[in-house]
């Protein structure tokens, strides 16, 4: 949700968009459309006169006009560019009565309170768009317009934090920089995939609004995936891991489609989530798992688990499956022969007792995992992750360095407890669970032994 008067976007559940709908029923609903164009590595931004602000192109729909003919009028009126639309692949007619046309990447509903004017509602369908014919740099009557590479977002005044945001899903999504954007080592690739996480846990770095909101189209993530693959030469086999800005079985059919594609390449699948996996969707995983492992690769899940007491879990996870849900996910997958390693990341010792984390290993020990994943946090430098984190404030932020899977290779701020993670890892050792640093040895580990 944006509140243009604020400097953040922030999310909101299904029942808060209910009631926001509610408390706006009343007033005139007018519908708009606006449009984010991409060229290469290039998003396309009007610096409107009036508004004082970095806009994408866009206006309203005229009478007699659908929704895409205004896209495609108003990009040629306030911008020169010609522009496809970039919204499916599948349309279909029913008699003369039903035709199905490109969809918007989303709806925003925009508050409008002119000066003088009576408050009402833009009901803007924003549009992903690729460039057929650029026009360059120019002025127009709108305002000035400017193509903006990804880096350039991070420095442009006069930027809602929504547009920034969106700028960035736009490059991602249709731009010429995932492939190059997902590598993070020589042996594993980080695949964004089903749309920004709902589940908004207090202690996740995606509340930061640049982070990528993932790819949506399982065809599309998977043929840029091929290029990584085509393009790797020697050393060991790629894992796909599934899943780190976002959750790819939030809708368990969209994880289950990615999974598929990805069958017949020659790497091995890793899937993070917090996600509920019912013994169906177990027993159609382990089936997948059947087929990689005769074709000499592997699959393999990530359950994250950071606490596991109910009033530990409402604080940082409100809105995530309950514990009880995510450990049924991890008997469900490992009963079938699917291996389950368990992130619990970020340790938290200011909000999470030792004695907890404790508790956590034994219950995902007793569940089937056969290793605990410990992770440090990690925050921005200014603070937005952090914002809102019960005790964030005795959490002495330091050993702040560069990250390399960071989209903009920010330096965040690391926090970590190494005596802590020392002791539960001595635990896991005597217990007879694995215990690693980090996911990518988490994995490495897991495929090596299957």
């Amino acid at each position: 949700m944006c509140k243009t008067a604020n400097t953040e976007v922030a999310f909101y559940s299904e029942a808060e968009c209910w009631e926001y709908l509610r408390q706006h029923s009343t007033m005139t609903h007018e519908h708009v459309v606006s449009a984010y164009i991409v060229d290469g590595k290039r998003v396309c931004l009007i610096d409107h006169k009036d508004l004082e602000k970095w806009l994408p192109p866009g206006g309203h729909i005229r009478d007699g006009e659908s929704a895409i003919e205004a896209v495609v009028r108003e990009t040629r009126e306030e911008t020169g560019c010609e522009v496809t639309i970039v919204g499916g692949d599948r349309f279909y007619a029913e008699g003369d009565g039903i035709y199905q046309v490109p969809k918007p990447r989303f709806v925003q509903h925009e508050v409008i309170a002119e000066a003088g004017g009576t408050p009402h509602i833009h009901v803007n369908m924003v549009y992903f768009c690729r460039a057929a014919r650029t026009s360059g740099d120019i002025l127009t009557e709108e305002g000035s317009i400017k193509w903006f590479e990804m880096h350039e977002l991070d420095n442009v005044d006069r930027l809602y934090p929504h547009t920034r945001m969106n700028a960035y899903a736009a490059i991602r999504e249709l731009g010429d920089v995932i492939p190059q954007a997902l590598v993070l080592e020589s042996d594993r690739v980080l695949v964004p995939v089903g749309g920004r996480c709902p589940f908004g846990c207090s202690y996740c770095y995606t509340k930061r609004p640049d982070v990528y909101f993932g790819e949506p189209d399982p065809k599309g993530m998977v043929r840029k995936l091929a290029e990584i693959v085509r393009a790797a030469h020697g050393g060991s086999a790629i894992t796909a891991q599934l899943g780190y800005d976002n959750d790819p079985f939030v809708d368990p059919e969209i994880g289950m489609e990615f999974v598929y594609r990805m069958l017949w390449m020659p790497i091995h699948i890793g899937f993070s989530t917090k996600a509920w996996i019912s013994g169906e969707y177990a027993d159609r995983l382990a089936a997948f798992r059947r087929l990689k492992r005769e074709q000499g690769f592997n699959l393999s899940a990530l359950v994250t688990l950071t606490c596991i007491r109910p009033e530990t879990v409402a604080l940082l996870e409100p809105m995530a499956p309950d514990v009880q849900r995510r450990l049924e996910t991890v008997t469900n997958l490992s009963s079938r022969g699917i291996p389950v390693l368990i992130n619990l990341r970020p340790v938290l010792p200011s909000v999470v007792s030792e004695e907890e984390l404790i508790e956590t290993i034994h219950a995902a020990k007793k569940a089937g995992a056969i290793g605990i994943v410990f992770g440090a946090f990690w925050t921005d430098p200014e603070g937005i992750v952090a914002r809102g984190l019960p005790h964030a404030e005795e959490m002495n932020l330091v050993n702040s360095r560069k990250v390399q899977w960071s989209p903009h290779g920010m330096n965040w701020l690391r926090y970590e407890d190494s005596g802590l993670i020392a002791r539960l890892g001595r635990l896991c050792s005597d217990i007879g669970v694995r215990s690693f640093e980090s996911s990518a040895e988490a994995v490495r580990f897991v495929n090596g032994i299957s």
